[in-house]
């Protein structure tokens, strides 16, 4: 995922999120959702369980240094 609007590109399920790592501590994330897709609990992105989104849900992440961390989300 390179962006914040996000829209299923054929796959509904979103099974990690790159981008943290030490020099990215800190940094926040919000997903919106334009589309029915699923965001797992796994080993990049740490959730309060899988995320099934919907059309204009969001989720807000922040970066430990190690994996993105579940700030909140919205079903919408």
């Amino acid at each position: 995922v390179s962006q914040s609007r996000y829209a299923a590109p054929g796959d509904p399920t979103i099974t990690a999120i790159n981008g943290c790592n030490a020099a990215s501590v800190g940094r926040e994330l919000t997903l919106a959702f334009e589309a029915v897709i699923t965001v797992n609990d796994s080993a990049t992105v740490d959730l309060a369980g899988n995320f099934a989104a919907t059309t204009n849900d969001v989720l807000k992440l922040i970066c430990n240094g190690a994996q993105w961390l579940e700030v909140s989300r919205s079903i919408n």
